[in-house]
């Protein structure tokens, strides 16, 4: 588990739209903005991927990614995250049980002056019993449903996005929103050389 310091005063998240198949959850927009947006995975770039996380006791920080997340802050970036959690698609937890490592990731990133500006979460499934949630969902990646709904919810154009994912699916997805992406493989420094030479032309 992470271990941060005292808990800076921020604007509590808002939860728009839990219907049983996705989960968005928002905070006010920050006024001052330099107009660039940076769209992330949770699992696999957050957070490491052993394999449906769901637990925060066992959650493990990718080390470096807090300090870039704060950096981009700084910076006047919007940023947050769209993630499949198909875990809940195929019984292995629930809503409840991902809103708890959402609100304790986001207490972890808000501690460290990192807070983002919305959660998104796809919780269907293929392979799922239930008909619902088996059924194709346009937020479910590589789908752009989720990454079309970050650009709406902000105001970015997808010239001035980016997504960062660490599977095809998640490019897939940047590449169907018309947006460019990059994959982290666990060097958050090349990340941010990508995502920072984005921006200086004007891509992201």
């Amino acid at each position: 588990m992470f271990e941060g310091t005292s808990l800076k005063a921020v604007s509590p998240l808002t939860v728009i739209r839990a219907d049983g198949l996705v989960r968005a959850s928002i905070r006010p927009l920050r006024p001052l903005w330099n107009g660039r947006l940076v769209i992330l995975d949770r699992d696999g770039v957050l957070i490491a991927d052993d394999g449906y996380p769901h637990d925060p006791d066992s959650a493990r920080i990718n080390e470096g990614i807090v300090a870039f997340l704060t950096a981009l802050r700084r910076e006047g970036f919007r940023f947050g995250f769209a993630t499949n959690q198909g875990g809940i698609g195929i019984g292995l937890y629930d809503w409840a049980c991902y809103e708890g490592m959402e609100n304790y990731l986001d207490r972890i990133l808000c501690d460290q002056l990192a807070e983002p500006d919305f959660w998104l979460a796809c919780g269907s499934h293929p392979r799922s019993c239930s008909p619902r949630l088996a059924a194709a969902h346009p937020w479910r990646k590589p789908g752009p449903g989720m990454i079309l709904e970050a650009l709406s919810l902000t105001g970015a154009a997808p010239a001035n996005s980016i997504m960062i994912g660490d599977r095809s699916s998640d490019m897939e997805a940047a590449r169907a929103a018309g947006i460019p992406g990059v994959i982290f493989s666990g060097d958050v420094s090349r990340v941010a050389e990508v995502v920072m030479e984005a921006s200086t032309r004007g891509k992201a």
